[in-house]
């Protein structure tokens, strides 16, 4: 059985910057901000996935995919569920164990306490070392441990 052609999930620097239109050196500016993270799959194999490449579009064009349950200008969507450590709202969390990571979704408009925001991502997943919320579709605030401490970054 031939293959005539392959339609790879993930994309090497240069073929993930021409996906987006952009050089290879600001596609590695937003790997280091962390607003658009690769997966590193070896030491010296970093790739995007099509998705992320794609998601990053559609936040940076303010068109992020509205759940059906949804009005298209709600501003607290009722998905989201009040979080006590983090002072603010919760819509969704994602965690990359692999690559200690998490992401967490909060409604328009709303912020994360820091101190929550850690104590949060490190109880599901004792690794991490980047923690990045979303408020509005747009990164609102990065936190990047560097070693004991923990430093934040308002992501833009």
């Amino acid at each position: 059985m031939k293959i005539e052609s392959v339609v790879s999930r993930g994309l090497r620097a240069e073929d993930a910057a021409a996906y987006l239109g952009i050089k290879s050196s600001f596609l590695w500016a937003l790997a280091k901000s962390g607003e658009l993270l690769p997966v590193r799959l070896a030491p010296k194999l970093t790739i995007w996935t099509r998705e992320s490449l794609d998601a990053y579009i559609d936040r940076k064009a303010g068109s992020l995919p509205v759940p059906s349950d949804v009005s298209p200008g709600s501003a607290n969507p009722p998905y989201s569920v009040y979080h006590p450590d983090l002072q603010c709202g919760l819509g969704r969390m994602e965690i990359n164990f692999v690559l200690n990571r998490v992401a967490m979704y909060l409604p328009d408009d709303e912020c994360a306490d820091m101190g929550g925001a850690i104590r949060v991502a490190l109880a599901v997943c004792p690794g991490c070392e980047t923690v990045a919320t979303y408020s509005g579709g747009r990164i609102s605030m990065l936190y990047i441990r560097d070693g004991e401490e923990w430093r934040c970054d308002t992501g833009r």
